[in-house]
């Protein structure tokens, strides 16, 4: 796929999910009339992994009042999600992921970028830009690439014995829950706020085997506090700009 129109700049996105689509809103927000060729592994761009679970008991683990895309509108989601989903939700309250991914996807519809599903292979500095290379064969060349992949996908165990049928590196594979039978067991490598999402999705679709959640501490994951969010911002001005005064901090 070559630029065409080389006084156009082309502005390729790697990553099609939360990060990709925010970008690619916001360029046309300022007025970008770049030509923007957004590249992911998903059938379907917009809502990325983290919001891409069809479980509508899946919840954001911030309220709808902090989960605006546009800064300088506090209230564009909650305003969105009251017009298209609920319109009774308050601003504390936790909106199902899938919702989240449906605002993301309107975000996508209104900044209309083109799509190549597809995995880079190769980014390499061309004359004008950048050449990627796509496993399928395609090229595209672009005045600006940008990196928007989000989180890695998990780490796989390095023990041989992953290879047996039944493990799964991932809880983000819908259909990794159809191939478990209601009455299987099922071992939770972790008890963080993942095992919670794979545990409520499996009792949703009425799993009633043994679930088993190791974890290397023993920790479970909190509730958020009954109190309202501390105010950090001068906080963060007053610390020195470095990484291991951040580090402190934190």
């Amino acid at each position: 796929m070559e630029n065409p129109d080389p006084s156009c700049p082309v502005i390729a996105i790697i990553g099609s999910g939360a990060s990709g689509t925010l970008l690619a809103w916001y360029l046309r927000k300022a007025g970008c009339a770049a030509r923007l060729i957004v590249v992911g592994d998903a059938p379907e761009p917009g809502r990325g992994l983290a919001y891409g679970t069809p479980c509508l008991t899946h919840y954001l683990n911030v309220c709808a009042a902090g989960m605006s895309a546009v800064t300088d509108d506090p209230s564009h989601f909650l305003a969105w999600v009251r017009d298209h989903h609920d319109p009774d939700i308050s601003a504390s309250d936790f909106v199902p992921r899938a919702i989240y991914g449906r605002y993301l996807q309107s975000l996508w519809t209104e900044a209309a970028p083109e799509y190549h599903q597809g995995h880079v292979l190769a980014c390499d500095k061309a004359d004008q830009g950048w050449n990627l290379t796509l496993a399928d064969g395609a090229c595209i060349a672009a005045s600006y690439v940008v990196l928007a992949t989000g989180n890695f996908s998990p780490v796989v165990l390095s023990d041989p014995r992953r290879l047996v049928p039944g493990y799964s590196p991932s809880a983000w594979q819908n259909d990794l829950y159809s191939r478990i039978r209601l009455d299987d067991d099922v071992a939770l490598i972790g008890t963080g706020l993942t095992a919670v999402d794979v545990l409520v999705r499996l009792r949703q679709q009425g799993h009633r085997g043994q679930i088993t959640a190791i974890s290397r501490h023993g920790w479970y994951p909190t509730s958020h506090a009954e109190a309202p969010a501390a105010g950090v911002d001068d906080v963060w001005f007053a610390t020195p700009p470095s990484a291991r005064a951040y580090l402190a901090l934190v």
